[in-house]
């Protein structure tokens, strides 16, 4: 007999039901590195309009590559690229072994950067046919270097509070992997693809590889480059995602 599925794991970023989120793109055509900063601007841009393929993934160049967001962009492979390994080696694991009641869709939804554009899109064509009992948005965002953190919240002028129940569960798959040093953080530079679910009442979370600063590391910026992504980063974040999807499976 075919078992009947009771819950929808959307898995996403790049950078976003269980696993559902994977943003492979974006369109803000506005420099990044937060203003000023000056120095480097040829030398920057490069990686983004040089005819090349700079981080190995086949894709070259705005707007081909999702590690891209303009053609002046520094990098092709940081923020963006990190948050698509994730995604494809969970998509891996779970089509070799599959859960008996939790259908896993990943989505790559792009535009994150023009305020969610691509994941309200995808919420106001799809929200009616999911359940919000049942259905949980997991976002890897931006996990390429540093310690990953589970994001509770986040907002500029108000905190959004993403579903406690998914964060908790998150963060307990984390510390039953032995990741003690994974902790909740609230992100107050602005909104992810997590944002979208959440307002609309579903239940959604993601990790988020920080520095000793709790911020993360070289984004945007000239250090936004292959060689700066670290495996372990992306095996840990990886790991604690496919966990907390198996705990979803077991016990919601």
């Amino acid at each position: 007999m075919r078992n009947v599925m009771r819950n929808v794991a959307i898995f996403g970023v790049i950078t976003t039901m269980v696993l559902f989120l994977a943003q492979l793109s974006a369109c803000n055509d506005s420099d990044s590195g937060g203003g000023g900063g000056g120095g480097g601007g040829i030398a920057a841009a490069a990686a983004c309009n040089d005819g090349k393929d700079n981080d190995g993934d086949g894709l070259i160049d705005y707007p081909e590559d999702p590690g891209c967001f303009s053609l002046k962009d520094k990098s092709e492979a940081f923020s963006t690229a990190a948050g698509v390994a994730v995604v494809l080696e969970l998509a891996r694991r779970f089509k070799d072994h599959p859960l008996p009641t939790t259908e896993i869709r990943f989505l790559g939804d792009g535009s994150e950067e023009t305020y969610m554009h691509g994941m309200t899109c995808f919420m106001e064509a799809h929200q009616h046919e999911l359940d919000k009992n049942h259905t949980y948005f997991l976002v890897p965002e931006s996990c390429g270097n540093g310690a990953p953190r589970v994001v509770i919240g986040e907002g500029v002028s108000w905190i959004e509070r993403h579903s406690p129940e998914l964060c908790n569960l998150v963060l307990a798959a984390a510390r039953e992997l032995g990741y003690h040093d994974v902790e909740p953080i609230i992100l107050r530079t602005g909104g992810t693809d997590m944002s979208p679910p959440t307002v609309r009442g579903f239940k959604a979370t993601g990790i988020i590889a920080m520095n000793e600063n709790d911020y993360v590391p070289n984004y945007h910026w000239h250090g936004d480059l292959p060689e700066n992504v670290q495996l372990e980063t992306l095996k840990k974040v990886t790991a604690i995602f496919e966990a907390a999807i198996k705990k979803i499976d077991a016990e919601f």
